[in-house]
């Protein structure tokens, strides 16, 4: 007799984001999988930065989180499709995961569904 552990678990395969540092500075960026759609990383020890997103199916999940692992956002934006929201029109949430404090910004469905690919940009301080 054969028992299945977990076969309810959909098997796992290539993330539904790809994602780019366009920045001179190193960033990492690591997509997870979220309770309810994906989950991008971003670890960046310079703390300013700007990475592209790029889905890699038909549609993008059904919620996409940008999580930056810094302790200050001064500035934050996401564009794509022609448009560009700024901090101050985006949901951005303070927490702390893995023992740091993080910022969660949601991306924006009006974003996500202008087209397969977005850029989000970053800064910790202005200097």
């Amino acid at each position: 007799m054969l028992f299945c552990c977990g076969c309810d678990e959909p098997a796992a395969g290539p993330p539904a984001i790809q994602t780019q540092n366009l920045h001179s500075r190193p960033s990492t960026l690591r997509v997870v999988d979220g309770t309810d759609g994906a989950v991008v990383e971003v670890r960046s020890d310079f703390g300013i930065g700007r990475a592209a997103l790029q889905r890699t199916g038909p549609e993008w999940p059904a919620k996409v989180t940008v999580r930056l692992y810094l302790k200050a956002l001064e500035g934050f934006s996401v564009s794509g499709g022609g448009e560009t929201l700024d901090k101050e029109s985006l949901a951005i949430d303070r927490n702390e995961a893995d023992g740091q404090p993080c910022f969660d910004v949601r991306v924006p469905r009006s974003v996500l569904d202008a087209g397969p690919r977005i850029e989000v940009q970053w800064v910790d301080f202005y200097r």
